[in-house]
C-alpha cells in the first residue's frame, strides 16, 4: 500500500493496535536494537509529507505496557520503512 507516496508493509493488517504493540515490545529482535516504537495515526487521506498526521507521531517506550491500553481500540494499518513508524487507525 502508499500513502503519500511511501511504500507501507501491510502485513497484520487489520489486528487490534495493542496486541502488535505487545508483540513488537516482546520481540527480542525488536528490543535489542531500540527502547522505543514510533507510532502515528495513518495518513489516509494522503494530505501532507508524511504516511502518517504529523501531530500524532509519539515514542512509546516498551516497557510501558499500561501505555499500550490506549490503543485498544485502534486498528493497526502497518509499517513505513522510510519513517520508521508503525500506523494505526
Amino acid at each position: 500500500m502508499k500513502i503519500n507516496g511511501q511504500i507501507v508493509m501491510s502485513a497484520n493488517a487489520g489486528i487490534n493496535m495493542k496486541d502488535k504493540l505487545i508483540k513488537l515490545a516482546n520481540s527480542k529482535g525488536f528490543t535489542e536494537r531500540n527502547t522505543g516504537i514510533l507510532i502515528g495515526q495513518a495518513n489516509l487521506e494522503e494530505k501532507g509529507l508524511y504516511s502518517y498526521i504529523e501531530d500524532t507521531k509519539q515514542v512509546l517506550d516498551i516497557e510501558d505496557f499500561d501505555k499500550f491500553n490506549e490503543f485498544e481500540k485502534f486498528e493497526f494499518v502497518g509499517f513505513c520503512g522510510n519513517e520508521n513508524v508503525y500506523l494505526y487507525k
